[in-house]
C-alpha cells in the first residue's frame, strides 16, 4: 500500500515537472499555458529589497499572476483570523502587489506580440541562480515571416532599488517594430483586499488623456456663474404672441407673490385669473418651447424654499435658469463657442454643474487600451 502510495506520488510529481534539472539552474524548453502560475512563481527574482515573480513583461492574454513586491510596504488586513486558543490579532501585515515596473509592450507593424494568442515556434526561459538573471527567449511565426525576441532581467544586490532589464527584437522580414515601456499601478491582489486602490500617478503626461466633458453640465455652471455674479435684471425678449400658464393653487400663489423676483430673471408675467399667469416677456437665454416649463419649476422651487431664505430662493431660481439656458443633447455647437467651454474646463475654472456634479472625466491612453484589450 506504502509503495502504491508512493508511485502514485512520483507520477504525480512527473506530471508537474515542467523544468530541466541543472544545479544551478531552472531551464524550461517549453511554452506551458496551463502552468503558468507555477512558473512564474519558480522563476521569482529578487534582492531582498524588491521580488518579482517571473511574469512576461510583453503583453499575455491568457492566465496569469503579475506580482512585483517591495519589502516593508504592506496594508493591515482585518481579516479575522487566528486559532480559539490563542486568541485573534487585530490585524495581519499582507504584502500588497507594488506597480508592474517591467511592462513592456512589444509590436511588431503594429499588432502585439502575445504569446497566448500567437503561433509560437520555440519558447525558453532561465533563471540562472548563480548570476541571479532571467533569461526568456521565443519566437513566432507571423503572416511575412518569423520574429525572434529575447529578455534579460536582472536585480541588483548591490544597489537593492536597481532593476534592469534588456530586450531584443529581430525579424527574418522587414516589419515595423515598437518597444513601449510603461509603468502600470492598476494592480489587485487575489487573496484580500481585492477593491483597494493603492497607487494613484502624479505628473502624468496630459497630452495622452482623453477627457469627456458634459457640456450641458458645464455650460449651466457657467451661465449660474454669469447670472449670479449680475447684479442688474437678465435680458429679456417680448413675446409676440403671450403665453397663458396654469398652476395649481399653491405654486399660483408662491409665483403671484413672487412677480418682482421673478421680473430679475426675465419674465414680465402678469395675475390673469383662475390660477393663471400670462407671459408677455421670457429670459433671452432660453426658447419660448421652455417657458412655461421653467416656470413651472420655479414655481416648485419657490413653494419648497417658503421663502424662508431668500438668498437660497434666488439661489434655487438661479439654478433652474442656469439649466435651462444651457446647450442642450443633440444640438450642434459653433466650435469656438465650445472651445471656450473647454478652455473654462482645463483651467479648472468649471469643475462641478450647479448641483455639485462633475462636468469631466479623464481616460488615461492605458485605460482605452484597456478597453479593446489592447493593454
Amino acid at each position: 500500500m506504502i509503495d502504491g502510495i508512493f508511485k502514485l506520488y512520483r507520477e504525480d510529481i512527473t506530471m508537474k515537472t515542467i523544468f530541466e534539472f541543472d544545479p544551478w539552474r531552472l531551464i524550461e524548453t517549453e511554452l506551458h499555458k496551463d502552468d503558468m502560475r507555477l512558473s512564474e512563481s519558480m522563476t521569482s527574482i529578487g534582492n531582498g529589497h524588491m521580488g518579482m515573480r517571473g511574469n512576461f513583461e510583453e503583453r499575455y492574454s491568457g492566465d496569469s499572476h503579475r506580482g512585483t513586491y517591495l519589502a516593508g510596504v504592506w496594508f493591515p488586513d482585518k481579516t479575522r483570523v487566528g486559532w480559539w486558543k490563542n486568541g485573534y490579532p487585530q490585524y495581519f501585515g499582507k504584502v500588497i502587489n507594488a506597480m508592474n515596473i517591467i511592462s513592456l509592450r512589444v509590436r511588431i507593424d503594429r499588432e502585439d506580440i502575445d504569446l497566448y494568442e500567437d503561433d509560437v515556434v520555440s519558447f525558453s526561459r532561465v533563471l540562472d541562480m548563480r548570476a541571479g538573471v532571467l533569461t526568456r527567449e521565443f519566437a513566432i511565426r507571423r503572416d511575412k515571416g518569423t520574429v525572434r525576441v529575447s529578455f534579460e532581467r536582472f536585480v541588483s544586490v548591490a544597489r537593492p532599488e536597481l532593476m534592469a532589464l534588456r530586450c531584443r527584437v529581430t525579424a527574418d522580414y522587414d516589419c515595423k517594430v515598437a518597444l513601449i515601456p510603461a509603468i502600470d499601478a492598476d494592480v489587485r491582489n487575489e487573496d484580500s483586499n481585492y477593491d483597494e486602490t493603492f497607487w494613484l500617478f502624479e505628473g502624468e503626461d496630459e497630452d495622452k488623456n482623453v477627457w469627456l466633458i458634459d457640456k450641458h453640465a458645464a455650460h449651466e455652471r457657467v451661465n449660474f456663474d454669469r447670472m449670479k455674479a449680475n447684479q442688474e435684471p437678465l435680458m429679456c425678449q417680448a413675446l409676440l404672441a403671450p403665453l397663458v400658464a396654469e398652476f395649481a393653487a399653491e405654486e399660483y400663489s408662491a409665483l403671484a407673490a413672487n412677480l418682482d423676483l421673478l421680473r430679475e430673471f426675465g419674465f414680465e408675467c402678469e395675475e390673469f385669473g383662475g390660477g393663471s399667469l400670462i407671459l408677455r416677456a421670457i429670459p433671452a437665454d432660453i426658447d419660448s418651447g421652455d417657458a412655461i416649463p421653467a416656470l413651472e419649476e420655479l414655481a416648485d422651487k419657490l413653494v419648497t424654499a417658503h421663502t424662508v431664505d431668500p438668498a437660497a430662493a434666488r439661489d434655487a431660481l438661479l439654478h433652474t435658469m442656469a439649466c435651462k439656458a444651457a446647450i442642450k443633447g443633440g444640438w450642434k455647437s459653433d466650435l469656438s463657442e465650445l472651445r471656450v467651454l473647454v478652455d473654462k474646463v482645463q483651467s479648472g475654472e468649471v469643475q462641478f454643474c450647479p448641483h455639485g456634479r462633475p462636468v469631466k472625466a479623464k481616460l488615461t491612453k492605458y485605460e482605452l487600451e484597456k478597453m479593446f484589450k489592447r493593454a
